[in-house]
């Protein structure tokens, strides 16, 4: 069972609903409304370069208040930015403490708006 915005789904369970494609867009909203989230803090703390980007580190990103009070998964989040082309960073998976001076570099600070 899924839950959005209050009101408890089993629709987006089967594929063969109807309802399906409503509850893939549903999730893709989600997902963009949280990268969007990560974009408009990076670009609040993160350090501007002379081509557009935003550049700062793992470590900066997961201290973020806001961020950790706000995204249900922060590294879930940052893989779909990257998927999405917003973000870039090296390695598959970044970890507290061990990767906290990966740099990630925005790409898109416009995303979202």
């Amino acid at each position: 069972v899924i839950q959005f915005k209050g009101e408890w789904s089993q629709r987006c369970l089967f594929p063969q609903d109807k309802n399906f494609f409503y509850c893939n867009k549903m999730n893709q909203d989600t997902v963009n409304h949280e990268i969007s989230i990560l974009v408009k803090e990076m670009v609040k703390f993160a350090d501007k370069q002379a081509d557009g980007t935003y550049k700062t580190t793992f470590g900066k990103i997961f201290k973020d208040e806001v961020l950790e009070q706000t995204l249900e998964s922060l590294v879930g989040t940052m893989k779909a930015a990257r998927r999405a082309g917003v973000i870039q960073f090296k390695g598959e998976m970044l970890l507290q403490g061990a990767h906290d001076n990966v740099e990630v570099t925005l790409l898109k600070p416009d995303f979202g708006h």
